[in-house]
């Protein structure tokens, strides 16, 4: 305990032994894992809601994403910020992570941007636009060439037909995509089970992997096969 408002955001830092917060009460603040004593003063200087927080690779530095529409870069164990803001959203920041490697901090936005900042010198160097969807969560791969370490991740919740409810579809090493009540969706041909993603992943950075498109698929289910049409001889 330590916020007065509610808790938007945590993470841990990649040894477990820090727990990083972001509140309402437009603080972050960084815990002993074990203990669960605050460490340290809370990190201030968001003017408005704290949404995303994150650990840097190393343990030396936090993130964290702002209604103020601002990323901040803290040194972890003073809670000092460092630098500037990040700046150049116009709306809220969703969220915030880091790189593999530590080199790169990638924020998202309701403002229908994902904005891709040099970790050190917090200058700009790609900004995406998305046509059609708010960015509100992003993730980068532990490897360079895949979307995420296990393409499983990618599919572990799809959309219902209501758009307030998520469903699981999961991905099976059998190459079977099946839906919430085990029906089979799709068989996915060894070959080119991993990597690849789906159409749920709005962005990806950098690209080469194989996509998996179920926009035109409309029988799944018991009724898969119907999506089979056999290459006449």
């Amino acid at each position: 305990q330590g916020h007065t408002d509610g808790v938007r955001s945590v993470a841990f830092s990649s040894d477990g032994t820090r727990i990083v917060s972001g509140s309402n009460d437009k603080t972050v603040r960084v815990w002993d894992a074990d203990s669960g004593v605050q460490i340290g003063s809370p990190l201030q200087g968001h003017t408005s809601v704290v949404t995303s927080v994150a650990f840097s690779p190393d343990g030396t530095r936090i993130i964290s994403g702002s209604n103020d529409k601002t990323v901040r870069v803290w040194d972890s164990d003073s809670g000092v910020q460092i630098g500037s803001p990040l700046q150049g959203h116009t709306s809220v920041v969703t969220s915030v992570v880091f790189s593999p490697d530590g080199t790169r901090i990638v924020s998202g936005s309701t403002d229908k941007t994902v904005r891709v900042w040099d970790a050190d010198s917090g200058a700009a160097v790609i900004s995406h636009t998305l046509l059609h969807s708010l960015a509100y969560s992003i993730t980068f791969s532990s490897s360079r060439s895949h979307t995420l370490y296990d393409g499983q991740i990618l599919l572990c919740g799809c959309p219902s037909m209501n758009r307030n409810v998520w469903q699981p579809v999961h991905f099976y090493e059998d190459g079977w995509i099946r839906g919430p009540h085990n029906q089979l969706l799709l068989w996915v041909p060894h070959a080119l089970q991993k990597p690849f993603y789906s159409m749920h992943t709005i962005l990806v950075l950098p690209k080469g992997c194989t996509e998996l498109d179920l926009s035109s698929m409309t029988a799944h289910g018991y009724n898969w096969e119907r999506c089979f049409k056999p290459i006449k001889a």
